[in-house]
């Protein structure tokens, strides 16, 4: 019997250790528990439908299925004003699709500014070369054919800068119609 009272000496030692564990540990585990139980309790508070929720300017005690019908009111309101921001938005960029056209076209009138204005500046070498020609007899004609010679070759460089531009905009507006083709 000796041995069976060793083993239930041991038992005992060992089950009061362990219980005398717990007990130390037990006021922090209360504590923990404690934070928790009030945490969850904040969570909830936040997310719970019976509490005062604000209803157009009003405070009302909303239970669970109310809540939902006001929800899905005041979703319905707003999906209404999302359809009429739609159809406005698709009207404004129908009439700028409409003008993007009408400047494209202008593009042309260009690219005919550019050529008159290349064939100016041959024209105007020629007579200036005619003029030199001429002697002194030319030289006022010199004058002229050279300030036709600025303009056009001013005339040329604008023509080339509006034409990059309208590369810019054609490029953003592409951008841009894409972007909201994919919104829609």
């Amino acid at each position: 019997m000796n041995r069976n009272d060793d083993l239930l000496g041991n038992v005992i030692n060992e089950t009061e250790d362990i219980f005398s564990r717990i007990a130390s540990s037990y006021p922090i585990l209360l504590k923990e528990l404690d934070t928790g139980i009030g945490t969850a309790l904040d969570s909830i508070k936040g997310h719970s439908f019976l509490e005062q929720v604000s209803v157009q300017g009003s405070q009302e005690n909303l239970g669970f299925g109310d809540y939902l019908e006001y929800c899905k009111k005041d979703f319905s309101e707003r999906l209404e004003k999302l359809s009429t921001y739609r159809s406005k938005n698709n009207a404004l960029l129908s009439e700028l699709a409409t003008v993007m056209d009408n400047y494209l076209q202008s593009q042309g009138y260009q690219e005919e500014i550019r050529d008159i204005s290349e064939a100016l500046q041959v024209v105007s070498l020629n007579a200036l070369c005619n003029a030199v020609k001429a002697g002194r007899g030319g030289e006022g004609f010199s004058i002229i054919t050279e300030s036709l010679k600025t303009v056009s070759v001013e005339a040329i460089d604008k023509t080339k800068s509006l034409a990059s531009k309208s590369e810019l905009i054609k490029a953003s507006f592409k951008e841009f119609s894409s972007i909201e083709a994919e919104i829609n």
